[in-house]
Order: C-alpha cells, then structure tokens, then sequence
C-alpha cells in the first residue's frame, strides 16, 4: 500500500476523507470529487507529497489547520463546497501554480501575513461574492488566467477591468 501515488474516487458517498489515505506516504494525486465529504480532516495532511488535490463538488466548509502541511501542493480544487471562508492555510503553498474556489460563498480572502503565493498562474474565483479583489493577487508574478466572473465587485473599477489582466495586476499592486 506504501507504493501507492495516486487515488481517484470520484461519485461516491464519502463523507470525508477516508483515514486509510494517511498511510500513503508517497500519494501525489488525490481527486475526490462529487461525493458528500463535509470534513477534510488530518489524513489528507499526512500526505506531504500531494502536488494535485481535487475536492470539488463536495459539501466542505472549513479546512484543518494542518493543511497547511500540504506545502508540495501545485494544483487545489476547491470549487462548489460551502467555503464561507478558506482560513490562512492555503496561503503558504508557494508551489501552487492553479487554484480553483469557484462557487462557493467566499467574500474576502485575506490573510492576516502576506501570503507567499507566488507560483500561481490560475486563479477562478468565479460565482462567489467577492466585492473586492485580494490585494495578494498583485504579488503573483506568474499569474495568466484569473476569472472572476459573477460576483458582486466594486474593485477594481469596470474602466480598468476591461483594460484587461496587466491593468487589473497593476492596479491591485497600487
């Protein structure tokens, strides 16, 4: 069972995370999409070598502190949960290059310390209810795709929206 590096348990009635997951110490891949899980717990944070996590359609409201152990992490699907918000967790996953929170009922994502997302390219942030932008959007260098379609901002303004990403990026930097 040690050798085990990937997982794919999608369209099941989970409830959470299956403790057994733990003991995959080599796990890389874990996609649990479209099951019931409400509940991420520790399991998921034993698995320090995940680089692709997919927790989509799913019904989870909070992450577990530990799962800021998930430093190696490079793609998190969060997106339809019930994220209300996502906590200070996520905001040390410098190697994260795609992050997906759409459809959820997130309005602010700000961290208490600056977050050291720097890695990111993708960022959808679609159908939630953001008013504003994360200021940190700023401070990703690598960033090409963010959506954010369907919310309810305010800034940055419709003007500089439409100019288009690097408007967008330089006036979150501002």
């Amino acid at each position: 069972m040690d050798t085990i590096t990937q997982i794919f348990a999608s369209n099941n009635l989970f409830l959470r995370v299956p403790d057994g997951v733990a003991s995959f110490k080599h796990l890389t891949h874990a996609s649990f999409p479209y099951n019931k899980i409400s509940s991420v717990g520790h399991s998921l944070c034993c698995c320090t070598m995940l680089a692709y996590l997919d927790l989509s359609n799913n019904q989870i409201s909070m992450l577990a502190s530990e799962f800021c152990n998930l430093w190696n992490l490079k793609f998190l699907d969060l997106a339809s949960n019930s994220f209300e918000t996502i906590g200070e967790s996520i905001k040390t996953f410098s190697m994260l290059q795609h992050l997906n929170l759409s459809y959820n009922f997130l309005s602010d994502l700000t961290f208490s310390s600056k977050a050291m997302l720097t890695s990111l390219e993708e960022v959808d942030l679609t159908s939630n209810k953001f008013t504003n932008l994360p200021q940190w959007l700023g401070c990703c260098p690598n960033l090409k795709s963010l959506q954010v379609a369907v919310n309810d901002l305010r800034s940055p303004p419709p003007e500089v929206l439409r100019l288009g990403q690097s408007f967008v990026i330089l006036f979150l930097v501002m």
